[in-house]
């Protein structure tokens, strides 16, 4: 069994490679926001926590999984522009974070 160790560069020791800590990847807040015009009863923006611009255009805006019908139709990737606000705290759960809905 192979060894895994690293050395540090300022004190030449030994460490075990376990040791190491390795950075989970940033998770970030975008603000998803729809192109086209909206009308009563629809999502118009939301505040998304995700590793990606992927990651917060397929996030469920309305709770559920999957996106309802309804909403689907116009919250899709081809109709939505996606701007980075910021790098989340730590301890944000990817997801959903606050919607923008116009009831009629």
């Amino acid at each position: 069994m192979a060894d895994y160790r690293i050395t540090t560069t300022k004190t030449g020791l030994l460490l075990p490679y376990e040791s190491i800590p390795i950075p989970l990847p940033l998770l970030r807040l975008y603000l998803v926001s729809r192109k086209d015009s909206v009308d009563y009863d629809e999502y118009d923006s939301a505040v998304v926590a995700a590793y990606s611009e992927e990651g917060a255009v397929t996030c469920p805006i309305d709770g559920l999984e999957v996106a309802s019908e309804r909403h689907a139709e116009y919250w899709r990737a081809d109709n939505l522009e996606v701007q980075q606000l910021g790098v989340a705290t730590e301890g944000t759960p990817p997801g959903l974070v606050l919607a923008s809905f116009n009831a009629g």
